[in-house]
């Protein structure tokens, strides 16, 4: 009888720098088994770091995990599989570090921060 291979979770994280260098983003996708057992659960991470100069450390100031939506799971497999593409890079580096910056500045709230993380999966048929 032939051995079955099943993938049941992956880790995955990239790293991005701004061509500033002042922005250090860490974007990674989580892929589990949901509560039923059955269907895959993803869970992206976020870490936003910044720096005021290219010779200074970086400084994280936002770390975030949100549940990605279940109809999102197919473009969370290929993004885990082959990176992220050119939208949702910008997307990152653009759209959710800048939302990211505002909500560590107290302009917006967790939620919508959430939301414009989320929308980082869809980017990729953008």
């Amino acid at each position: 009888m032939p051995a079955k291979k099943e993938l049941v979770k992956i880790h995955v994280k990239f790293t991005i720098v701004t061509p500033d260098q002042l922005k250090q983003i860490d974007f990674g996708l989580n892929k589990d088994k949901g509560a039923d057992g059955v269907t895959d659960s993803w869970k992206i991470t976020f870490a936003l770091s910044t720096r005021a100069a290219k010779t200074d450390p970086f400084v994280k100031i936002v770390d975030a995990v949100v549940e990605a939506d279940l109809k999102d799971a197919p473009l969370a497999e290929e993004t885990a599989s082959k990176g992220p593409n050119k939208p949702q890079t910008e997307h990152l580096t653009i759209n959710v570090a800048t939302a990211g910056e505002r909500l560590k500045a107290g302009k917006i709230q967790q939620p919508t921060f959430d939301r414009t993380l989320k929308r980082t999966l869809p980017a990729r048929n953008a």
